[in-house]
């Protein structure tokens, strides 16, 4: 728990369980996952995030697995340590990338998605406030996960136009067997 700080940066040197919303943490703008943390698959604790102001979150080398971070609303920056050899965030894109298979995995309210992208992944932008007027999707992406858009919106709750690039060859399955959660263990069709 964190208790009645004004810090405007916490260095997480435990695993949270939750953030308590009567404790003061409206100046927590960065968090810092430390090195040793493998997997984050929930970020339960800050789905109300709008009280708590979270604009950035830095990921470790050590980081295999990543989920959920477009539930923070008003996460406007992701960042990798350039040391991690599974996960990335290629051209300051502000998403969550596994390298070996250039799968987007989660994404914020900034996220550019690279032309190196080839697969977007169930939620990745799931519930995201976009802040741009427009979300390109460029032609190198081949599938796109089960309800990887879905609740995502313009800043403000206006429309998001969505663009595919006319030389897509874009398929999106109506059905799969593959679990929404085992999103970078899967083999894509």
């Amino acid at each position: 728990r964190f208790y009645g700080t004004a810090s405007t940066r916490i260095c997480v040197l435990i695993d949270i369980t939750y953030i308590d919303k009567g404790n003061d943490v409206n100046n927590l703008h960065k968090i810092r996952i430390p090195e040793g943390v493998k997997s984050i698959t929930s970020i339960t604790p800050l789905y109300n995030s709008s009280e708590y102001n979270i604009q950035e979150i830095n990921l470790p080398s050590t980081l295999e697995m990543c989920k959920g971070l477009s539930e923070i609303e008003g996460l406007v920056a992701i960042d990798i340590n350039p040391n991690n050899n599974i996960l990335d965030s290629r051209d300051n894109c502000n998403a969550v990338i596994e390298t070996a298979t250039n799968t987007l995995i989660s994404a914020c309210s900034t996220t550019i998605i690279p032309s190196t992208i080839e697969h977007i992944c169930d939620s990745a932008f799931y519930r995201t406030q976009y802040t741009q007027d427009v979300l390109s999707i460029p032609a190198s992406v081949k599938t796109i996960g089960k309800h990887a858009f879905t609740g995502i919106s313009k800043t403000g709750w206006e429309a998001l136009q969505i663009e595919f690039s006319p030389s897509s060859q874009l398929t999106v399955p109506l059905s799969s067997n593959r679990s929404s959660t085992d999103c970078t263990s899967t083999s894509w069709d």
